[in-house]
């Protein structure tokens, strides 16, 4: 599709707007046109019109207002942390790619424990791991691996004291590393 070729000219068929800014296009994509009281506001929108032509292409001229207003606005917010739309927008896809190859987290338990009983720890060692975990488990209910925040573990393991804190620290952390990866996880 080539540019349109915006142009001004005179309007005769209107009492109040003598001047018509030609080749614009709507958020659509349709033709449109825009009235003007004077050549000078004409020039001047078209001018503008051109010089974002220029500078953005067409897919520019076809962003809907509210959408610009909404990519400036998000820009300045990120701007403080030194970080684009791109940036935010990679980082959000790839929690979503992440939540989307997520599973439950009694299946994440499963298969670890699958994968810790295929490398031949004891018994002992195993049903240590199974108990702990379980425990975790039935705290979580049928949440998603990834939906688990840092947050909920550190209270949920504030109920135990010293040796058995770092024990069930210890387990977690294993299988959230399981967990990352086998891909469920984001790091």
């Amino acid at each position: 599709m080539r540019p349109s070729k915006i142009r001004v000219a005179k309007y005769e068929h209107s009492a109040t707007s003598k001047w018509v800014v030609e080749g614009l296009k709507n958020n659509k994509g349709k033709r449109s046109r825009k009235f003007f009281r004077s050549r000078v506001e004409a020039d001047d929108f078209a001018r503008n019109a051109l010089q974002e032509q220029r500078q953005y292409g067409q897919k520019a001229q076809h962003l809907p207002h509210q959408l610009r207003l909404s990519a400036i606005n998000c820009a300045e917010k990120l701007s403080v942390y030194g970080k684009s739309l791109e940036d935010a927008t990679e980082s959000l896809l790839e929690r979503l790619r992440v939540s989307q190859r997520s599973c439950s987290l009694n299946k994440l338990v499963s298969e670890y424990l699958g994968s810790k009983q295929d490398k031949g720890l004891s018994r002992r060692h195993l049903q240590d791991l199974k108990n702990r975990l379980g425990k975790f488990a039935s705290f979580a209910g049928e949440k998603t691996a990834s939906e688990i925040k840092p947050e909920q573990i550190e209270h949920w393991l504030q109920q135990f004291g010293g040796e058995n804190y770092n024990n069930y620290l210890q387990r977690l952390h294993g299988l959230f590393n399981y967990g990352i990866k086998r891909g469920y996880l984001a790091e």
